[in-house]
């Protein structure tokens, strides 16, 4: 007969493991999103260039080009905003999985 204190630990070792690679991989997710709205914030800055005469700016500006950049920042900022609230929701996971274990150790010690 298996031992079901073993079998509660390996499964709850399991659900650590699971739960340390969501974190990680949120974690890149997160930080691809922080690096790509700082490549769109740029771009934007690179339109607001003082440098630019008044008809590149001027035309910048009519053919839509700054609105899509400032949409394009405001799209970024949300999937950080999401990144991160997904990568804060999976680090809860991860503390009660920790939780859990410590537990198991506490009744089986």
């Amino acid at each position: 007969m298996r031992d079901p204190d073993a079998q509660l630990k390996k499964l709850v070792a399991l659900k650590r493991q699971k739960a340390e690679q969501r974190v990680l991989a949120l974690q890149q997710v997160c930080g691809r999103a922080e690096m790509a709205l700082a490549e769109a914030k740029a771009n934007l800055r690179a339109a607001d260039n003082p440098e630019l005469d008044f008809t590149a700016r001027s035309l910048a500006l009519q053919g839509g080009r700054v609105e899509g950049l400032i949409a394009q920042v405001r799209a970024r900022e949300s999937a950080v905003s999401a990144a991160a609230k997904d990568l804060a929701e999976a680090r809860e996971a991860l503390k009660w999985v920790l939780y859990s274990e410590d537990r198991l150790d506490d009744l089986s010690g």
